[in-house]
């Protein structure tokens, strides 16, 4: 879990003496720390820790990261000033207290965020997310509804709530002021004034289907709030928002298509939600999986859906966007799929994509699109085959996408065409000349003996394709173009060409 430089700042303080330069931000934006060793390399949204013993240059330009300098006299940081977006100066620290005190930070955070991670693979409940969130803001946590029930309050405050300055109260829905109110569609954190309610609160609204079911929120009542307690709340809600859509969804128990359908809808869309469901299916993150869309006219192919199933075990089949699409967990079979056959016996066609872990069933419906172009492109460029995949027709999927909007003669290296016209009006061969010179890694001896000449009339074309085009032909950018712009040339030649 990233952390903010308010509570780097703040745990901190706790340990050490420093002086801040800058204005330490509130978002949970900041990596694990690393050692400041090579300028070059700084990256925003890091912490960097170095002292006046190691030769560091100075960053050429500013980074929104943070520095911490440990320094003996006072001027030793000034050349960071400006470059960073914050940065703690120390004095007669060690290097590595510091360090070891940054990475205790984090580690406090991270068990927090793990712990609301188990919660919801596990099916477990808001109060326990809110019970194991005391530590965190050390103040009382509060679920209501959009009524004002309180659904949820942290266990550690359950007994001092009543007496509370402060009490949430059940209201009828025409009783809400929302002009009283202009928080009801606010996504972020936002503060409660004393004023309003008599202490001080942060809340996020929690939605469903875009519409307001509750709030959670944070009272200021055992410690004044910090900057950070609102990104802090908002990640919080995050986690209740998934367990609270994942309880409603829970009616009875779903079927593996469901799951699937709901993550390519995107009404899925946690991925720690989305590993805990699919897990209670077997099919587990460090599996490895395919989409694959099977396509044929009319509605013939349902009849074969249950053969599918049969043929490859592992799978889930169902229907989507009028076509069947399959799912395949290749741990549970070996990675082999056994379908060419029943689709050439049932006239049907399949695009199946590049293999992914089940971490990125979060994005499957771009594997989803992968299975799409290759039944597509498949089914133009070899139509008499019947199974086609991604990663085979990739290549040829680049081709396609870059004379999309322009012809491959506006795309391609214009020195080509030069070539061309060239020996089209001299009846000379330099345009296929050079296409085999780059297709051998530029070695003279596999050209010339592939063209069956002479090496010296090889360089003598050469310098001729270099008098005429003014190519760097050793210029390793230059290579992957103009390889690539005869592939994009040949495309449109053979696309051109009459059929017979």
């Amino acid at each position: 879990m990233r952390i903010s430089a308010d509570i780097l700042c703040r745990d901190l303080k706790g340990n050490f003496n420093f002086a801040v330069f800058g204005d330490p931000d509130n978002e949970l934006s900041l990596e694990r720390p690393l050692f400041l060793r090579d300028s070059a390399a700084v990256k925003d949204d890091q912490i960097y820790i170095t002292d006046e013993s190691m030769a560091v240059r100075v960053p050429e330009k500013k980074t929104r990261s943070i520095l911490l300098y440990i320094q003996t006299n006072f001027s030793a940081a000034e050349k960071y000033l400006g470059l960073f977006d914050t940065i703690l100066v120390f004095r007669d620290v060690s290097l590595f207290d510091v360090y070891d005190a940054v990475q205790n930070i984090y580690t406090r955070f991270d068990e927090w965020d793990q712990a609301l991670q188990e919660i919801l693979i596990k099916g477990g409940n808001v109060q326990a997310m809110l019970d194991c969130s005391d530590h965190v803001f050390n103040n009382p946590l509060i679920l209501h509804d959009n009524y004002y029930k309180v659904k949820s309050i942290s266990k550690q405050y359950a007994e001092t709530f009543p007496r509370m300055s402060f009490m949430p109260q059940e209201r009828d829905a025409d009783q809400i002021d929302l002009s009283e109110y202009d928080v009801y569609s606010m996504q972020r954190a936002v503060l409660f004034p004393s004023t309003t309610t008599g202490v001080r609160s942060l809340y996020v609204n929690l939605f469903q289907q875009n519409r307001l079911q509750n709030r959670i929120l944070v009272l200021e009542f055992s410690r004044k709030f910090c900057p950070t307690d609102n990104s802090l709340l908002e990640h919080l809600a995050d986690r209740v928002q998934a367990l609270i859509s994942a309880g409603s969804r829970e009616t009875g128990e779903e079927l593996l298509p469901g799951v699937l359908k709901n993550i390519l809808s995107g009404e899925y869309n946690d991925p720690v939600y989305i590993e805990g469901r699919l897990k209670k299916f077997n099919w587990l993150a460090c599996h490895r999986y395919v989409c694959m869309k099977v396509s044929a006219a009319g509605g013939a192919v349902w009849a074969g859906i249950k053969k599918i199933k049969e043929i490859v075990p592992g799978s889930c089949v169902f229907e989507h966007d009028s076509a069947v699409l399959v799912f395949i967990n290749l741990n549970e079979r070996g990675g082999n799929i056994p379908v060419g056959a029943f689709l050439i016996d049932n006239k049907l066609k399949a695009g199946i994509s590049a293999e992914f872990p089940g971490t990125e069933f979060i994005n499957s419906k771009r594997y989803y699109k992968q299975a799409e172009i290759a039944l597509d492109l498949g089914s133009r460029s070899t139509p008499r085959s019947h199974l086609y995949y991604f990663d085979k027709l990739a290549k040829l999927h680049i081709l396609e996408s870059c004379t999309r909007e322009l012809p491959a003669s506006l795309v391609c290296a214009p020195e080509l065409l030069k070539l061309r016209d060239y020996d089209r009006a001299h009846k000379t061969e330099l345009f296929h000349t050079l296409s085999v010179f780059l297709q051998n890694h530029l070695s003279h001896t596999l050209t010339a003996a592939e063209l069956a000449i002479h090496r010296s009339t090889l360089m003598y074309r050469l310098d001729r394709i270099r008098d005429i085009s003014s190519l760097n032909i050793e210029d390793s950018d230059n290579q992957w173009y103009l390889l690539f712009s005869f592939k994009l040339l040949a495309q449109e030649a053979e696309r051109e060409a009459p059929s017979l």
